[in-house]
Formats: C-alpha cells, sequence, structure tokens
C-alpha cells in the first residue's frame, strides 16, 4: 500500500504557495478608468467626482487627473463627472464587461453659473479592445435578446473558433468536454467534462466565451472558458411573460414516414421487391410549446437592500423524427399511429436574492434548477417500434452563496460556497423485474393434423405441470405474449434485426444506467488595484466531489442447474458479474493562481502562474497482469489457507464451489492486498499575454500558456462500454478495455498572436494566428497478458495521443448604431493528431490495425468555417439574420469490392470531405403598443429558414447521404419478412440538417 508521504508532499507544496498570494475568483466584473482634464487648457483636473448612476460605487480623479473604479458588474451604465466650476458631463450607455476595462476620458468646461444643465452625450462603443491579450468574444443581454437563437450553446457556436461536431463543443480544434462552464463565477461543469446547468438566455446578464490564451485565474480547460453572468433585481418591480408555439415544417421526403408497405415491382431492377408507400409527417403543423416568466424588483417587505431576480421556462417539443407504431416493443402489432421518436419536456428555473446593506457590501444567493424528461429516446431503426427507445431523466440544481466586500476603493473580497448535484437515469421499464404475461401454445397431433391450442395459468406451479404434461405427450409448445399484459422485458436475443437492410419488429433495450455527480465548492478571494499599473489578483479553490454510477444489464435468470427459466424473467446479478457494476468516487481538486495585469500607455501585459492538485482517490494493480479481485489467478489471492493442488483434485463442482466458500478471501479483502492507491497528481502553469497599441486605431496582442486538465470520470473510473471499475476480467475475452485512476492531466500548450484594428470609422476587423500543441490526450495502451489461462489480454486508458492545430480567425464587427448592427466572423483550421477520440483507438485496436503511425485530420477537423450576424431596427421593428456557412467534416472513403459485404479501405484515413453546409436563420420582432404600463411585442422566428437539407453524414463509398452502392436490389434480394423498403431503410434523416422550423412569439412586459 501506498503511503501518504506523497500526498503530504504535494499538499505542503500548495500551502506554501498559496502564503505568497490572496485570493481572487473566476471574472465577474470589470473595470472603468479613465482620465480629467480641462477642455480649455487640457490641464488634468484632481479631485473631479466620477460617480456611476443608480449605484453606490464612484472614484475621485488623482492629481494626474486619471480614475479607476473597480468591481464593477457587467451591464450599461450611465457614468457622471461632476467638478465645482465646472459644467456636469454624463456619458449614457457605458458597456461594462467582465475581466475588461473600459476607458472613459472626460474633458470639462469651466461655468460661472451655480447651477448648470449638464451635457449628456451618448458612449461610443469601442471596436478595438485596447487591453484584449488573448482571443476572447463577448455577447450582452440585450444582443441575445435580437439574436434568433433559443440557448446558450447556439450563441457560443457563433463565436469564431467554435465548432459543434458529434454532439459537443470544439473550442480550437479540441476535443469535445474541454470547454469549462462558468456561472457567475461558479463552475458548472462535472468531472465528466458535461455542463450540468444549462442558464436560460433571459437570465444571462453577460456571456463571455475565453478561446485565447486564458488568464491563470481560469484553470481545468485546454480549449475554452465560457463565463455567464446573471441578471439581479433592480430597484423598481418589472416583469415579462412570453409564449411560444411552433412547429417543424418540410416538404422533403427525406423525413417522411412508411403509411404501407409491402411486395412489388422495382421500377429500377423490375424484380420483386418491397414496395412503400409514405406519408409526410411534417407537412402538417405540431404544435411544440414554450413558456417563459421573469419576476424581478425589491424582496416585499424588506426595503431596497434586498432584491430579488426569478425567471422560469417550461418547454413541449416533440422534434422533428417521427416513426409509425407498428410493433410494441414486444413484437406485438401496433395501432400503427405516428409517434415521436424522441419527445421531450424540460423545465427550469432560476432565481438569485441579492442583499446590499451598505455602500461595498453585497451578499447573494443563487440557485439554478434543471429538470429534462424523454419518454423515449429511439434510434432510426426502431422507428417502427417507437416505443423501444430507453427513457431517459436529467436533474439539475446548483447553489452558491456569494459574498462581495470592497475593503476600499482599490481592493475587494469575494467568498463563494457552493453546491451542485445532477442525476441521470436511464431505462425503459424502471422496475428490472417488469416482465410481460404469458400464455403456452401447445401443438397437438389430432387424427394426422396439428391442433393448436392456448393454455393460461397463473402461477409457476401450474405452467411446470402444463410443461410437463405438453413433454409427456409429446407435444411440442411455445410461450406466447399475452397481448392484454404485454410490457415488461423480453430475452435479449429477440432483439436482433429480422434480416439485414431491415427496420427492427421488436426492441426491448435490457441497460439499467443511474449517475451523480455532486460537489462542495469554496473560494476566497481578492482582487486589489495595488498601484495605477498593477491589478493584482490571486485565488485559491477548493472542490470536494462525490461520482457515483451504477449500472447494469438484465441477464436470464436460470435454476439451479444453471438452464435458462422458460419464459424469460430478467435477473439482475450480483457484483461479482460482469454484467452489474457500480462504484462511488471522491475526488479533491485544489487550485490557485497568482496573475497581475500591468495597464501602461503603450503596453498591456497580463502575467500569471496558476498551480491545480487532484487526487482521484482510486487504486490501481498492484500486479497489472493478475487485477480480478473477483477471480485471481494468483493461489496467494485467492484465500489464505488456498491450496490449489486440493482444489483441483476435488471431483465435483459442489465440492469446489464449498471448498471456495471455506478457504477465500472476501473482495474486500482482497482488495486491500491487490490494490494500491494512486499518487494525486500536481501541474503548474504560467500563462502570459501582451497587448501592444501600435496606434490609436490598431493594437498587436501576444500571448502563451500552458492549459492542463484532468481526464473526464469516465477514463478514470470505467470504460467506454460500461463500468467497470474493479479490472472484472470476461472469460474468453481478448482486448477488454478498463479505466485508469493512474492518468496524468491532459495538457495543451497554445501560441497566439493577433492584430486589431479599426479599418474605417465604427468598423473593426481582428485577425488572429493560433497555435496548439497538444499532448498526453487519453488513448489506449498497449495489451497486457494476463495470467489467466481463460483471459489472454485486456488494455486501458493512457496518456498516449498527440494533436497539433493551427489555424486564423477574422472578425468583423460594425459598431453598433441606433438601427444597424452587423458582424461576420472565418475561420481557417486545421487539426491534426493521432485518434479523435480515445474510443476511436479501441475500435481500431479491435479491428486489428497497427497504432497510428501518422497524424490523420480529427473527425470534427472543418477547415472553413463563417458566420454573420445582421440586425435593423425601424420604428418598432427588429428584424435579424443569422447566416452560417461550413466546410463538410472528413471522412475515410470506401470502395466497394464485388459485394455489399466486402469493401476496401486502401486511402488515408479521413482523407475525404463532406458536402459543405449552410443555414439562414431569422427573427422579425415588432412592439405593438404600450397600454397601462404593458408593452406588447409579438415576433416570429424561422431556424433554417429555406429549408436546407445539407448533408452531415455520408455513405463511404459515395461521398453523399443520397446513396450507396451497398443497397441496391442487384445484392439485396427481396424477402418477405424485410420490415420496409431498402430506399426507406437507407434513407436516415438525422444525417441531414433539421428541417425548418417556424414559431410565434407573444412578450408582455410590465
Amino acid at each position: 500500500m501506498m503511503t501518504t508521504k506523497p500526498r503530504s508532499y504535494y499538499l505542503l507544496v500548495l500551502l506554501f504557495s498559496l502564503l505568497c498570494f490572496n485570493g481572487a475568483m473566476a471574472g465577474t466584473t470589470g473595470k472603468l478608468a479613465g482620465r480629467v482634464i480641462d477642455a480649455d487648457t487640457g490641464d488634468p483636473l484632481p479631485g473631479v467626482n466620477i460617480l456611476i448612476e443608480g449605484t453606490s460605487m464612484g472614484a475621485s480623479a488623482d492629481v494626474n487627473g486619471e480614475y479607476y473604479i473597480i468591481n464593477i458588474p457587467p451591464g450599461s451604465y450611465e457614468i457622471q463627472a461632476v467638478y465645482i466650476g465646472y459644467t456636469t458631463r454624463i456619458v449614457k450607455n457605458v458597456q461594462i464587461n467582465i475581466d475588461r476595462t473600459t476607458q472613459v476620458d472626460f474633458e470639462l468646461s469651466q461655468t460661472v453659473l451655480e447651477e448648470s444643465e449638464a451635457i449628456v452625450v451618448e458612449a461610443q462603443s469601442e471596436v478595438i479592445q485596447k487591453d484584449m491579450t488573448g482571443s476572447l468574444s463577448t455577447v450582452s443581454s440585450s444582443d441575445i435578446d435580437d439574436m434568433p437563437v433559443q440557448t446558450i450553446n447556439e450563441v457560443i457556436n457563433l463565436q469564431a473558433g467554435v465548432i459543434e461536431g458529434d454532439g459537443g463543443i470544439h473550442v480550437r480544434g479540441g476535443r469535445a468536454g474541454e470547454t469549462r462552464f462558468m456561472v457567475d463565477g461558479v463552475s458548472v461543469t462535472n468531472l465528466n467534462g458535461a455542463q450540468g446547468i444549462e442558464v436560460e438566455t433571459d437570465a444571462v446578464q453577460e456571456m463571455q466565451l475565453i478561446s485565447g490564451t486564458f488568464n491563470a485565474e481560469y484553470g481545468k480547460a485546454m480549449s475554452g472558458i465560457v463565463n455567464i453572468i446573471t441578471k439581479e433585481g433592480g430597484d423598481e418591480y418589472s416583469a415579462q411573460v412570453q409564449g411560444i408555439v411552433g412547429s417543424y415544417y418540410s416538404q422533403s421526403d427525406i423525413f417522411s414516414v412508411m403509411k404501407s408497405y409491402g411486395p412489388g415491382i422495382s421500377a429500377v431492377t423490375g424484380k420483386t421487391a418491397m414496395i412503400d408507400q409514405s406519408d409526410k409527417p411534417l407537412s402538417e403543423i405540431r404544435p411544440n410549446y414554450d413558456i417563459r416568466g421573469i419576476v424581478s424588483g425589491p424582496v416585499p417587505f424588506l426595503g431596497r437592500d434586498f432584491n430579488f431576480f426569478v425567471s422560469g421556462r417550461f418547454t413541449q417539443n416533440d422534434g422533428y423524427l417521427y416513426g409509425r407504431r407498428w410493433f410494441t416493443p414486444q413484437g406485438l402489432p401496433g395501432d400503427s399511429a405516428l409517434a415521436p421518436l424522441r419527445p421531450q419536456n424540460s423545465s427550469s428555473v432560476q432565481g438569485k436574492i441579492t442583499w446590499r446593506p451598505f455602500p461595498g457590501f453585497k451578499m447573494s444567493y443563487s440557485a439554478f434548477y434543471n429538470y429534462s424528461r424523454r419518454d423515449h429516446n429511439t434510434s432510426i431503426v426502431n422507428r417502427y417500434v417507437p416505443d423501444s427507445g430507453p427513457m431517459s431523466l436529467n436533474r439539475g440544481l446548483s447553489q452558491t452563496l456569494a459574498i462581495n466586500h470592497a475593503f476600499s476603493a482599490s481592493t475587494f473580497m469575494d467568498f463563494k460556497l457552493s453546491r451542485y448535484d445532477t442525476e441521470r437515469e436511464s431505462y425503459l421499464y424502471k422496475d428490472p423485474n417488469t416482465m410481460p404475461g404469458y400464455f403456452i401454445r401447445i401443438y397437438k397431433e389430432v387424427d394426422g393434423e396439428t391442433v393448436q391450442e392456448d393454455v393460461y395459468y397463473s402461477t409457476n406451479a401450474e405452467k411446470d405441470a402444463i410443461v410437463s404434461n405438453a413433454k409427456e405427450n409429446g407435444w411440442s409448445y411455445e410461450f406466447i405474449i399475452d397481448p392484454k399484459r404485454s410490457e415488461g422485458y423480453i430475452d435479449p436475443v429477440l432483439n436482433s434485426n429480422p434480416l439485414s437492410y431491415s427496420f427492427r419488429n421488436r426492441y426491448v433495450p435490457p441497460d439499467f444506467s443511474f449517475s451523480k455527480d455532486q460537489f462542495w465548492l469554496a473560494k476566497l478571494d481578492l482582487t486589489s488595484q495595488v498601484s495605477r499599473h498593477h491589478l493584482v489578483k490571486g485565488g485559491v479553490e477548493v472542490i470536494y466531489n462525490t461520482v457515483q454510477r451504477k449500472g447494469f444489464t438484465l441477464r436470464p435468470k436460470t435454476d439451479s442447474d444453471g438452464n435458462q427459466i422458460e419464459p424469460y424473467e430478467p435477473y439482475v446479478e450480483d457484483e461479482s458479474s460482469i454484467w452489474t457494476n457500480s462504484y462511488k468516487r471522491n475526488p479533491l481538486e485544489i487550485s490557485a493562481y497568482v496573475q497581475d495585469k500591468m495597464e501602461f500607455d503603450q503596453l498591456i501585459v497580463n502575467l500569471g502562474l496558476r498551480m491545480d492538485y487532484f487526487d482521484p482517490d482510486y487504486i490501481k494493480p498492484v500486479d497489472p497482469r493478475d487485477p480480478d479481485i473477483y477471480n485471481p489467478a494468483n493461489p496467494e489471492w485467492k484465500g489464505p489457507n488456498w491450496d490449489e493442488d486440493y482444489y483441483f483434485s476435488l471431483k465435483t463442482a459442489e465440492e469446489k464451489r464449498a471448498y471456495e466458500e471455506a478457504n477465500s478471501y472476501t473482495p474486500e479483502e482482497r482488495r486491500k492486498l491487490m490494490q494500491t492507491r494512486v499518487k494525486p497528481k500536481l501541474q503548474v502553469s504560467p500563462r502570459i499575454g501582451l497587448a501592444y497599441p501600435i496606434s490609436e486605431k490598431g493594437v498587436i496582442h501576444l500571448s502563451y500558456g500552458h492549459f492542463f486538465q484532468m481526464p473526464d470520470a469516465r477514463y478514470l473510473y470505467g470504460n467506454a462500454g460500461s463500468i467497470r471499475p474493479d479490472y472484472k476480467l470476461s472469460v474468453g475475452s481478448q482486448q477488454q478495455l478498463f479505466g485508469n485512476a493512474d492518468l496524468n492531466a491532459e495538457r495543451t500548450v497554445q501560441y497566439e498572436i493577433g492584430l486589431q484594428s479599426e479599418v474605417m470609422p465604427g468598423f473593426g476587423l481582428d485577425v488572429t494566428l493560433f497555435y496548439k500543441d497538444i499532448r498526453d490526450w487519453i488513448g489506449i495502451s498497449p495489451p497486457v497478458d494476463t495470467k489467466h489461462s481463460q483471459v489472454t489480454r485486456y488494455v486501458q486508458y493512457e496518456n498516449k495521443d498527440y494533436a497539433n492545430i493551427r489555424g486564423v480567425t477574422l472578425s468583423f464587427e460594425a459598431r453598433p448604431t441606433r438601427n444597424f448592427t452587423a458582424m461576420l466572423d472565418y475561420t481557417f483550421q486545421v487539426a491534426e493528431g493521432t485518434y479523435s477520440s480515445p474510443n476511436d483507438a479501441y475500435a481500431a485496436l479491435l479491428s486489428n490495425q497497427e497504432p497510428a503511425q501518422k497524424l490523420i485530420y480529427m473527425d470534427y477537423d472543418r477547415r472553413h468555417s463563417v458566420n454573420s450576424i445582421l440586425t435593423y431596427r425601424w420604428e418598432g421593428w427588429v428584424t435579424s439574420l443569422i447566416g452560417k456557412f461550413n466546410t463538410g467534416f472528413p471522412y475515410t472513403p470506401e470502395k466497394v469490392a464485388g459485394s455489399p459485404q466486402a469493401n476496401y479501405r486502401g486511402w488515408r484515413e479521413n482523407i475525404a470531405r463532406r458536402p459543405n453546409n449552410s443555414q439562414v436563420d431569422l427573427r422579425v420582432d415588432k412592439t405593438l403598443l404600450t397600454l397601462a404600463g404593458m408593452t406588447h411585442k409579438v415576433y416570429l422566428r424561422i431556424f433554417n429558414l429555406f429549408d436546407q437539407k445539407s448533408e452531415l453524414q455520408v455513405f463511404a463509398d459515395t461521398g453523399t447521404a443520397a446513396y450507396t452502392s451497398y443497397g441496391t436490389h442487384n445484392w439485396v434480394s427481396y424477402n418477405p419478412n424485410r420490415v420496409g423498403s431498402l430506399e426507406h431503410y437507407l434513407l436516415n434523416p438525422t444525417w441531414y440538417q433539421p428541417p425548418r422550423e417556424i414559431q410565434l412569439g407573444y412578450i408582455i412586459n410590465f
């Protein structure tokens, strides 16, 4: 067993380092700075009061006329400059962004009047961010309100360098799961890299995506940081109610559903084939619903020191994929009704209470709750058994208590205590013992003819008597599901397709999965403007995680002799079985950083150092060749008095079983002998970023940084297909895959250089080149030969894979005017590596392929990507368009070699490209009227305005989703048992982008 010395050593290093600096949080506030001068002489004006309207925040200009205000929540503000003998100047709509310095300079004119009218001007938003040392994009709540989007992830996907693929977000060529989501300065990303809490767009004050070299305050991510700041209640009551009804609408055959099929003559071959007739379910209105509400203001009866903000949302969406209920999951005839394949209901509630008892102090409590349920998540091959998909349920709750206290105008402290809980479960029927009712169909020989008799029973004794009688008389029999009691689990061997190129006619998934992720998080932080040029941050964070998994696959119940009981009875095997697995781990994370933002007239420097400590709270085998505590090969680990020779001399199974029970260690006793704890991991990450203004209209930035991220929990504790935490070896298996708790952190070194330029008044261009060197990505180890004669080898996850990504992003943005806003970004990148995911490496191993010797294009390598947003406002109308264009992802082409079962893959992997895809989304708003303090607004949103049918997946032999040479009537012969026509089977709607979706919404603000 491992001693505590390594862990103590790391903790001492960490604690010693923490003594060197104070704390600060992941950015949730911004800074205002500037200079005040006399408009006539140009001399500085010391003592001018700079006030932020509606807050208690302010500052006085120093002897050089300079001022700064830190700890400002993001948003739009009105800034006043007040000085006796000078005209007050007010700048409206000054935008404060998180982790940014907004520059507002004042020129004040003298006045002889004791009271003079203030000069009010509108702030001009800067198209150049002079203090930006790494690529980032900021989106405000007003920007989101105008966009035709439904979720924050849709906003993220519009940013330069972001690619959506394989169900995940890829930032600058990284794998999915390398982006960390922060809400109000607290992580809501669990140890599997999943975003457990989703913030609704209505609750977002500002969203920031950092895709470049992010500062040392951000960690545990190799590709990007999404920083979301949520809204707070104001001093006045306000509310909003919003109702949305929508429907997918398309006349395309791609989304058709068969209404009948049967034998006929193929128009192509002239031979007998299955011919179908189809419906177009999306040609009719099939409404989906979305209801939202917001209430905010002062807490009743507690005064204006207490404010609240609450938002809620409920959605009901059947999706655009439909099937027909021709069969029940057990294979009985259905009602033939159209049925959605992936219907989902979801709800969310988000709230924040804020208390400001005196200037410089704020306490808040926030909670975010998400719930979603899919009654069925049915695959396309099961579309005519639409109720066969497993139910999936997700619940998430995040709670945070935050205290912000300003010790002075230059120093403030933050403390956060957060609790995060998410639960997921999936199964078809909740009770694993659920099984259909059966009757026995007996086939008797009477006068040379077979007579069928159906016999019902209510107890196992009756069943056994009926079966015994049939056997005695030599009658054949079978168990038939009773249509009146048909729900329940059936033998998994019946789940296979009737034949190739056919939809299924029954399917009951036997798998159950349950997961729970929790953590307690504590942060103590400090930010200080120690001098005019230095804003120092430092911080410490402790996270105590709980990761729980439970999963099992139902097995046939057997009798005492090992024979399967008839009819099939579902059975959950014990923990020693490879079909039943569970674990609970408590990983510990401690992180700390210090950074200094140095702001000089001609140079901005962000310099920082970060340290991350991770204890996985798990083990590794003492002997990798003998890892199974339920079935060790070493006689010394089988039991304290184990005699291998005597055991094998025993003649009967009963004798051996009795010897095992009397002389074996328990699994927990073996765990102490056969396993040892892995050592904690420690990483140190230096970061530096520079911004150098080359003119009033241009800034160059350079940055460099090391980024570390511990592998997901599924790689530490489980594997790709199940959760086998104890190295349970399968008899006869050649290449089992196990997790590895001793994995090191994955690491990325990123370099970036960019130029911002105001190419013409009000129009900014940002050009950034980046390079990422990624090492210790999770791959697959070489096979480990075991000491078991029946189990030859296994593999496990290992820090092995490599990648490099290089590219350029171009962002063009027009300064927003009263009527017009425009944004355009372009990304070019090349993402190459050994494997796109650890699962690809495992699949290659199972196919007996040699380990990768050359870099290949990643599955999510998208060469060119263009996004644009145009917004126009006029007399109560707001029209917004989003346009997207992307080149296709790579794929590996195949060449058919003589038959549909033979093909040749002689080309380099991922050498060909799928077709390009594009989409246009539209939103049109109209403010109708304001009556009795209520503003009424109606809007129209259309996603995929032109109902484009871009191909997302393709057949490897043709490079298109439309057809394949594998599936032709010359090769696929007619079979009356085939469910559906060949053409319909090959037409997969999930291989195309979603169809047009039209939504009509109505908003009342009051």
